[in-house]
Parts: C-alpha cells; structure tokens; sequence
C-alpha cells in the first residue's frame, strides 16, 4: 500500500513522461489501439475499471461515454483520480477498495456491461481465482470482461549480454518474487522501495475466468509492450513499444510481450 501511495505521487507529476499529464489535462486520451478497438462504442454502458490507479484511463473511457466506476486499493490514487475529473467535471464515481473487498462496498452486483482491467494488474495479485470470481460477479448476463496486460512468457527473462536468460519461474510460486529496485515502471525512483510481484500462467488466467462461470470469446498475444520492458524497444505513434530495428543488440527471437482476452456471462 505505502508503495502504491508513492506511486500515485510519482505519476501524477507532471513531470512524468510516460503519463504526460500535460497532454492529458489538454484533453488527450491515454487508451491504446487494443481497447479502443475491443471495447467499440460504449456510450451509456456502465464500465467497472478495476485497479483503475490515478484514474486517466478511467476518465479516458468517460469521454467516450461509458458510465464509469473506477476502482483501486490506494488511497492517494483515489483521491488523485478525483481530482483529475473534477478537473474535467466529468461524473466518474472512484472508490478506494481492494477488489477482494468489494462486497462491502456499495457497489452492485450483476449491473455492470463491461468490467476492464489492463496494463500491469495481474502481477500483484496472489488468488487469481478469487480475483476473477469477485469482479465477474460485478457483469450482467451477457456482459463483457475486457483484460489487457503482460504476457507471463516475457516475465520470465532479464536480458543479459544482448540474449534473453531465464531468470524467473513461468508458473506462480507459493512466495512472490521480490523486487528491491526502487523504481517504478515509469523509470522514476521510488523512497519505499520493495515490492512483490506473482507471475500467473496463461492456463491459470484463462481457467479463471472459466472457473468464474464465464464463456471466453477471444484470446491475443502480441509482439509490443505497453511499456519499455528492455532498451531494444521504441515507442511507437499508436502508443505501444516495439522491437527497434536499428538497434544492432536486438535479440535474434521475438517473444511475446502482451496478451488480450475477452469474456462473457
């Protein structure tokens, strides 16, 4: 929690190049390609975001008309996100909760269309199963589970000598890895500086979702990042990085680096 309060801070600065909050209180939108093409038009649908964070995406999903509810474990991240749409006077409803413990909160269940999760959520997250479970309970018969984020392939390896090494286990350990970098994937530097991560297989994440009742309807992987991962990657003009040619130290094998997975109730 201390962390990701120190997180909401960090990337809430306008100093922070990877939010470029500058462009974003102007008015542009942080969603990339993938959920903008999953989602289609969401006017009027109500959208629970989950682990929403400071709330730009969240907001970003107001502007085009979904009826949003964002949602994360960090007090400070709410209380940004709050500000960032009163910034925008936009009728977004943010909620500090651990998704465990939505239950207790006012929340509905059954009364959502679209429950969104994206970008680096499942690696801090120990019961995928209760995870899953919990926010499904949150659709409406027939309504769509939309999650985005990093392949657990790529979160095995480092890069060493210019070649990808094997450094992390593919299927989850009973104890999360610790990270004592001190900084946050926004390349700035953190006070609080451990933290703890759970890799998750592509058989657990989808046996979640079908242990939470629900019928997947399509599953990507995809060879960009939503971040720079390694220093072989470039931003590109759609928002995502990818593997930059000109660079000579680019590794011979390509890996996936993200996946996208869909579902219904």
């Amino acid at each position: 929690m201390k962390q990701w309060n120190e997180r909401a801070k960090v990337h809430s600065a306008k100093s922070s190049e990877f939010y470029d909050l500058e462009s974003f209180l102007k008015g542009k939108s942080t969603l990339l390609p993938i959920e903008k093409n999953t989602l289609g038009d969401i006017k009027n649908k109500k959208l629970l975001h989950a682990q929403c964070h400071i709330g730009l995406d969240s907001i970003s999903l107001g502007w085009l008309g979904a009826k949003v509810t964002g949602v994360d474990f960090s007090a400070d991240a709410i209380q940004k996100a709050k500000q960032f749409a009163k910034h925008f006077q936009l009728p977004i409803t943010f909620i500090q909760s651990n998704i465990f413990d939505l239950p207790k909160t006012t929340i509905e269940k059954e009364s959502f269309d679209i429950v969104y999760a994206s970008y680096g959520v499942l690696c801090w997250i120990d019961n995928l199963d209760a995870w899953t479970r919990t926010l499904a309970s949150y659709l409406k018969k027939g309504g769509t589970f939309l999650l985005i984020d990093g392949h657990p392939l790529i979160s095995m390896v480092e890069l060493e000598n210019n070649k990808y090494e094997i450094q992390y286990s593919y299927f989850k350990n009973k104890e999360p890895f610790e990270f004592d970098d001190g900084q946050t994937y926004t390349g700035d530097k953190l006070e609080v500086k451990t933290a703890y991560e759970w890799n998750h297989s592509i058989d657990e994440i989808i046996m979640s979702f079908i242990k939470a009742g629900l019928t997947i309807t399509s599953f990507y992987e995809y060879d960009f990042n939503f971040w720079k991962r390694f220093p072989f990657l470039a931003k590109s003009s759609d928002g995502y990085y990818y593997r930059d040619p000109n660079i000579p130290t680019v590794p011979q094998y390509n890996l996936p680096f993200m996946f996208s997975l869909t579902a219904t109730k």
